[in-house]
């Protein structure tokens, strides 16, 4: 859903409101995050080559933790559907949470790291 402004307090009691019109990337998007979750899984899911693919392919579970492993990241998820704590390992590691950076706050240690967040994808 597109977003032509926004009203958000943050870091004080003052109220800060943005507007589309003065932002050089235009207007911005709510998200209905639920949703927007299960379309992706429901997509991978679809290209999944065997059962087992199907199977493994992006559970549902919490995010516990991340760390720097050999040749890329182990990422802990607690699973809800089994009850039960896997590590997946990937090259690759991209936060999708938003302004919680639930990701990078458990990777970045002060200004150990930079993060870089995608606003508009052309």
């Amino acid at each position: 859903m597109t977003c032509t402004g926004t009203a958000s307090v943050w870091e004080s009691l003052d109220l800060h409101e943005t507007y589309a019109m003065m932002n050089p990337f235009g207007s911005g998007w709510h998200l209905d995050r639920a949703a927007f979750d299960e379309s992706l899984r429901e997509h991978v899911l679809a290209v999944c080559d065997s059962d087992i693919s199907r199977r493994s392919a992006l559970p549902k579970g919490k995010f516990a933790t991340v760390r720097k492993g050999r040749g890329g990241w182990v990422v802990t998820v607690d699973e809800s559907d089994s009850n039960v704590t896997k590590d997946y390992r990937s090259r690759w590691l991209v936060d999708a949470t938003g302004r919680k950076a639930s990701v990078a706050r458990k990777v970045c240690h002060g200004s150990q790291c930079t993060l870089i967040t995608l606003t508009r994808l052309l």
